[in-house]
């Protein structure tokens, strides 16, 4: 992993840490009566005020071309929009846990969407990350109820914003070029959450808003949470590529978990710690990739002997015929981080 790949896995870890404890302050406001619409819409108001207001300090661009904004509403839509609310429906018909690790298959998603436009077959170690991802998620739905009677239309919702997810990932990646800061682009994709928020509440949910000042602060710091997670995030695609950056975010539904466990009190089993550690080892296989690690290890190995044999005087070794000069660049190729691109 080189250190662009890197350093945008370390922002996605980082915006990953943030967007476990959003189910939190959801479950907190949709218990004290605060619509779903305006889980969406104040969060997405704060960001744009907020981002709007940086760009004018900054000096920076704030209008991107129409096609440019379009395709930046349509994202925030998809990304901002459908998918909390799909997952605050699901959070009211199943665990909070069970919904954020089902939503969590939209890594898997990903890296089949960008390995059928790539036509490149996946390495073992992404294979092994997408298989225990799923089976890491299987583990904990299973035990939160997943069969229930009353589940399937939560599971069923929180698969929806897998998918929807999903399309919020790539295309965060199809749209960074370069000509549009990071800033301006959050304007708009806010502008898109704050569209389908709105079109939500047309639909007869209406809008509850806060009635206290200690719910406002709650919502205001979600807005916070989320703007500075959603930064952090668009910057990591943009240095560590779609599939790298979906699967490094999987350290989210562990965060949501153990909020779930300390403030709501559900329960942590050995099953479902079963499936945050197939969870964790997912993160760790498709952003370390160890198999292309132990082949490296390997060729210094047989670099180091083949050397210390010719200070010995020895002329012949196991080595020979070992190209040391074509090795290392097949090894920068397989290195480079699969994006959709």
């Amino acid at each position: 992993m080189n250190k662009k790949t890197g350093y945008g896995t370390f922002l996605c870890i980082g915006a990953a840490a943030l967007f476990g404890a959003v189910p939190t302050f959801l479950r907190t406001l949709l218990l004290s009566g605060v619509s779903q619409a305006a889980c969406v819409i104040i969060p997405c108001i704060e960001s744009i005020a907020i981002c709007v207001l940086l760009c004018l300090h900054r000096h920076m661009r704030l209008f991107p071309g129409v096609k440019r904004t379009a395709q930046f509403i349509l994202c925030g839509a998809l990304g901002l929009g459908a998918t909390p609310l799909l997952l605050t429906g699901a959070y009211r018909l199943i665990p909070t846990g069970a919904a954020i690790v089902i939503h969590f298959l939209y890594p898997t998603l990903v890296a089949v969407v960008c390995l059928i436009q790539s036509r490149h077959w996946p390495s073992p170690s992404l294979l092994c990350a997408a298989f225990l991802s799923v089976a890491g998620i299987a583990f904990t739905s299973l035990e939160s109820g997943f069969f229930s009677s009353n589940s399937p239309v939560g599971c069923l919702c929180a698969f929806a914003s897998a998918f929807s997810y999903c399309a919020f990932i790539i295309g965060s990646e199809l749209l960074q070029d370069g000509s549009t800061s990071t800033l301006t682009a959050l304007v708009y994709i806010n502008i898109g959450g704050l569209l389908a928020g709105l079109l939500w509440s047309t639909t007869g949910n209406g809008i509850s808003l806060p009635w206290s000042s200690s719910l406002w602060s709650i919502s205001l710091g979600h807005g916070i949470v989320e703007l500075i997670g959603y930064y952090l995030l668009n910057r990591g695609i943009r240095y560590a590529g779609a599939v790298t950056a979906s699967f490094a975010t999987l350290i989210e539904p562990l965060t949501a978990i153990a909020l779930g466990a300390l403030l709501f009190d559900e329960p942590v089993t050995i099953q479902t710690s079963a499936g945050a550690i197939m969870v964790l080892s997912a993160v760790w296989l498709s952003v370390t990739s160890p198999v292309r690690a132990v082949s490296k290890v390997i060729f210094w190995m047989i670099v180091m002997n083949k050397q210390a044999g010719k200070r010995q005087g020895i002329t012949e070794s196991l080595s020979d015929g070992f190209n040391t000069k074509f090795s290392p660049s097949v090894m920068r190729r397989r290195a480079r981080p699969l994006s959709y691109r």
